[in-house]
């Protein structure tokens, strides 16, 4: 993507990738997921399109194979609000063995009742993203204070051991 700037999450993604056979980016919207992930991605579904989330439901339901044939790693956007998905990304990485097989990224919670219908948590298969997650002041990847008050220049993450040390 021409004037991609590229970020500290871009080298996590590809270790995660070639660690795992799926990677799930998580976090708010507006924060860079799609935008990071479109750069690695050999291919892409973009599920915030009513349309394409419709078709690629009905061909879900129908082929699980056709509808995750794209080229790896497979970027699928707003993954959640397909609930089958989970499971079938999850039945396909165990069928292929490979790693950095599939990108999920999704910035919504699913609905309680979409997480009744998944088989199994993924562990063992998936790897966990959330950017922004790094602290702040010395980027680690020391679990970070959310709620902290900004102390910084445009970041209020900082992990526990930094946040002590500022005050």
């Amino acid at each position: 993507m021409d004037g991609y700037r590229r970020r500290v999450m871009d080298d996590l993604l590809k270790k995660k990738l070639q660690a795992k056979g799926a990677v799930l980016i998580e976090g708010p919207k507006w924060c860079g997921k799609t935008t990071t992930a479109e750069e690695i991605a050999a291919s892409k579904v973009l599920l915030a399109r009513a349309d394409v989330k419709s078709n690629f439901k009905s061909l879900l339901e129908i082929d699980a194979d056709a509808a995750l044939s794209g080229e790896a790693p497979m970027l699928i956007d707003e993954w959640q609000t397909v609930p089958k998905l989970w499971d079938a990304v999850r039945y396909t990485v165990d069928h292929r063995r490979q790693m950095g097989q599939f990108i999920l990224t999704g910035s919504a919670v699913p609905d309680r009742n979409a997480e009744k219908e998944r088989e199994h948590s993924g562990v063992g298969r998936f790897a966990w993203l959330t950017p922004g997650s790094r602290c702040a002041r010395c980027r680690c990847m020391n679990r970070v204070n959310p709620t902290a008050p900004s102390v910084l220049q445009n970041s209020s993450r900082l992990h526990k051991n930094c946040w002590k040390g500022i005050n």
